[in-house]
């Protein structure tokens, strides 16, 4: 008989975290540029799978059976750095 094993509850984040960018497609006088320069703020919802001093690793979707022969899969991973991390909003602990 197979054992079930329930999966790790992980929180389900939005994080708001800041982002360079590129402002123009093409050659721009410098003084239209620098009237409004701004970061760009990014959002990202994942499931939080790891975290240090210096980031927090997200993925958007996770995969798998709950049984001991199967493992679980993800995808769609961001590695936020923490210095660029505005607020967060747990959406489920």
């Amino acid at each position: 008989m197979k054992t079930k094993r329930a999966f790790p509850r992980r929180p389900l984040l939005i994080i708001e975290w800041i982002d360079s960018h590129r402002r123009t497609p093409a050659w721009t006088l410098l003084d239209d540029l620098q009237k409004d320069a701004a970061p760009l703020i990014c959002r990202s919802v994942g499931w939080l799978v790891a975290e240090t001093k210096e980031v927090k690793l997200l993925v958007s979707s996770i995969s798998g059976e709950k049984d001991e022969l199967i493992r679980e899969f993800c995808s769609g991973d961001i590695v936020i750095p923490v210095k660029a991390i505005v607020r967060t909003t747990v959406i489920r602990k």
